[in-house]
């Protein structure tokens, strides 16, 4: 009797292991699409749903400064492409922090708010078949 391992053992383990790993890979992919925008469109659609509600970020506000978000277009092209017509946009800011600092001497007081700008999308089904 031989000690260890044939090769054709190790070779079947290895092909193993790579297939687990593949399947680990499938997995997370899945989930982090179906965590996606356009894979909770593809959810909505699937489910039957006859409406769309989507809410991204869409620029930061930190005091002064306006930090830019996501751009948008790509997003919601995916989401038309699922069967979905974006119908309404509008934006709305959502005040995070806000502070207010009083000049000396009796000046008029600084203010500074921080939050986010969010753009919310509602999009309404377009077809019965699935793209």
């Amino acid at each position: 009797m031989a000690w260890g391992k044939t090769e054709e053992q190790k070779i079947a383990e290895k092909a193993m292991r790579d297939a687990e790993a593949r399947a680990q890979q499938e997995q997370q992919a899945l989930a982090a699409y179906a965590a996606s925008p356009p894979g909770r469109a593809d959810a909505a659609y699937r489910n039957g749903n006859q409406f769309f509600q989507l809410e991204l970020p869409l620029h930061e506000k930190r005091g002064a400064k306006t930090l830019p978000g996501v751009p948008h277009a790509g997003i919601l092209e995916e989401i038309e492409s699922v069967g979905w017509h974006l119908e309404h946009a509008s934006y709305v800011f959502l005040e995070g922090t806000s502070s207010n600092t009083p000049l000396p001497f009796g000046g008029v007081s600084v203010s500074s708010h921080d939050g986010q700008i969010v753009a919310i999308y509602l999009f309404r089904r377009i077809s019965s078949q699935h793209a």
